[in-house]
């Protein structure tokens, strides 16, 4: 039998329970509306730590399309995403031939 995979609070190393299911969320980026997605909250039973998971790989509605605003009218929370995406984001990486230490952009 395989485990289930558990949410767990870092700071009470207890599992997190489901809070809602099905939460209406919309990502924003710079300030701006950008899709609305459906996602399960997850919440701590001793600290209350929530988090959100869960999500599909389609969004309910993109911020360009007809009917976003009446998408919007469902929306329960609004979460910043991150305005980079990878941009100015440096990596490591050691080059085979010399074990050499390279950044690339």
């Amino acid at each position: 039998m395989t485990d289930i995979p558990r949410v767990t609070c870092g700071s009470c190393q207890v599992p997190l329970r489901p809070e809602k299911n099905g939460e209406t969320v919309e990502m924003t980026s710079n300030g701006r509306p950008y899709y609305i997605i459906s996602a399960d909250r997850w919440k701590c039973p001793i600290c209350g730590h929530e988090v959100l998971t869960g999500f599909p790989l389609k969004p309910l509605a993109l911020s360009y399309q007809d009917g976003y605003n009446d998408e919007r009218k469902g929306v329960t929370t609004s979460v910043e995403m991150e305005p980079t995406y990878g941009r100015n984001v440096k990596q490591n990486t050691k080059t085979p031939e010399s074990g050499d230490e390279k950044t690339s952009p």
